[in-house]
């Protein structure tokens, strides 16, 4: 019933479609703008950590242990609700779970703000985190599901885009209240204004068109079809979706008590790894924010102003240094966004890549020589962002959002969101234990080492999926045939990207497809 409540406005909020073309797109945009501040509100709260902790350590009285659990509760906590969130995305849709991530992130801020001790600040990063971790996982999903194939990967990399403008706003944050007396609980409370901001905008939010017709309102969804779109005819959009969700039996879920939800919850789950097509993809879509997290790049987040320092920086230069570096790369995920729908998902990861493995490699070797060669690694410290936001902090989020059938697409999404948080976890927690044991530049090195490892695999099983439908994509991984030969499912979105680019999707996929038979077991 609740449910139902919040979504039944999603058909009253969608303009009709044969409206004026320009003013569509503008409040698509609109939409879409608030649903991507909640990746704005993630990139802010991994990096004010970076300034804002010192003086809370200070003013708190808080030991090094005290700071590392203070810092390390908010991961553990976007660990948990990110895979809640997984059931609370298929039984109340992805509008309801945006607006109580923006309600737990808006509590959190202000009782960071307010904390008189480490309990206190404990229980606020907490809220921070469950706040965090919704975010995380339904806003990607949410943005593939409302964008059209021609602007998927441009939307999908925007989500990204507002994690890197969450940490520079976080930087210059940091900066500004550097010498402010108490400036650290400004700079905490300060994330509450853009979760505000989008727990009031998420009612012009429409609802994806894909969970309505899952939960049987086949209307409603060819409402929002049509605004996405622009154009009244999308009834072989519809009806791929709504075959799918019939092959699937996904609609099953709409009849079902709150146990059998959970049970089948637990079914798609097994079913990730029971069946082959859908394990393979659930290996790529983990493997992909294993490959994010090991490149080391949320240890620049949280200890950016550190790193710097040990590499022969003054104090002052350091947080200066620091707010150029999400500046950095907020420039690969810009250039990331422009590449992402012309060169394709696969050719921009394997250009990051390289680029954040050679990078490593140059910080390594300068961080060995000492203060001598700190121009050095703040530039390969430059680098290595541009890099890394260039493809490895994008694709992952878009190609998650793009991997898998309807029926498991959130579970399977939630799943992988997962794997990053516990993977971010671990690299920040215990990142400076590792520096204690083998010195910065040995941190850095296992960084190079892991990476290149990372990059040699997703060579050979990482395919394209620039220009597909999303019901198409999932067949690259069910595929039998090794030269990937096997037309899309029917014609409906086949059909909409026309005879020439079917066949330049079916050409690009043909390398990766053929690679990929080392995943299948």
């Amino acid at each position: 019933m609740a449910a139902a409540s919040m979504t039944k406005g999603s058909e009253q909020l969608v303009p009709p479609a044969g409206g004026a073309g320009g003013r569509r797109q503008v409040w698509a945009m609109l939409r879409m703008t608030i649903g991507l501040m909640g990746m704005l509100l993630v990139g802010y709260s991994l990096g004010i950590v970076s300034g804002a902790m010192q003086h809370a350590q200070e003013d708190l009285g808080l030991t090094t242990e005290d700071t590392e659990i203070a810092v390390s509760i908010l991961l553990v906590w976007a660990t948990i609700s990110s895979a809640l969130g997984v059931p609370a995305n298929s039984l109340f849709g992805r509008r309801p779970v945006i607006a109580l991530a923006a309600l737990f992130y808006a509590g959190g801020a202000l009782g960071v703000a307010a904390a008189d001790g480490l309990q206190s600040l404990v229980l606020a990063r907490s809220m921070l985190g469950v706040g965090v971790g919704l975010a995380s996982g339904t806003v990607p999903v949410y943005s593939a599901e409302v964008s059209p194939p021609n602007m998927r990967g441009v939307l999908l990399a925007l989500t990204d885009f507002g994690v890197v403008i969450g940490l520079l706003v976080a930087a210059v944050v940091n900066v500004g209240f550097w010498h402010v007396d108490a400036g650290w609980r400004w700079a905490m409370g300060l994330g509450a204004v853009p979760a505000l901001m989008m727990l009031l905008g998420t009612p012009c939010l429409p609802e994806s068109p894909r969970w309505l017709a899952m939960k049987g309102r086949p209307e409603a969804a060819e409402a929002v079809l049509k605004q996405i779109h622009g154009t009244e005819d999308v009834r072989a959009l519809l009806d791929d979706i709504m075959e799918a969700i019939r092959e699937e039996g996904s609609d099953e879920e709409t009849r079902s008590g709150c146990w059998a939800r959970l049970r089948r919850g637990a079914a798609k789950l097994w079913s990730l790894w029971a069946q082959r097509g859908l394990r393979r993809a659930a290996t790529l879509g983990m493997g992909l924010m294993i490959a994010n997290q090991l490149a080391g790049i949320n240890t620049v987040c949280y200890y950016s102003t550190t790193i710097l320092m040990k590499a022969g920086f003054s104090a002052d230069s350091s947080i200066w240094l620091a707010a150029v570096c999400p500046a950095a790369q907020l420039v690969g995920v810009a250039l990331s966004v422009a590449s992402m729908d012309s060169l394709g998902r696969r050719p921009t990861t394997l250009v990051s890549c390289f680029g954040v493995v050679v990078s490593l490699f140059a910080l390594t070797a300068s961080l060995s020589a000492g203060d001598a060669w700190q121009e050095v690694s703040a530039i390969a410290l430059m680098v290595y962002l541009v890099a890394f936001g260039f493809g490895l902090a994008t694709v992952p989020w878009v190609m998650n959002g793009e991997l898998y059938p309807l029926k498991v697409r959130s579970a399977a999404a939630g799943q992988a969101t997962l794997t990053c948080w516990i993977m971010s976890w671990i690299v920040g927690r215990y990142f400076l234990s590792l520096c204690n044991s083998l010195g910065e530049a040995g941190a850095f090195g296992i960084f190079a080492v892991c990476s290149l490892v990372c990059a040699a695999w997703l060579f050979f099983v990482l395919p394209e999926t620039r220009g597909l439908e999303l019901e198409d994509i999932a067949e690259l991984f069910a595929d039998p045939d090794p030269k990937g030969q096997k037309a899309p499912r029917r014609g409906g979105a086949a059909a909409a990207l026309g005879a020439g680019k079917a066949r330049e999707c079916g050409d690009m996929a043909h390398r990766p497809n053929d690679m990929q038979m080392a995943l299948r077991a």
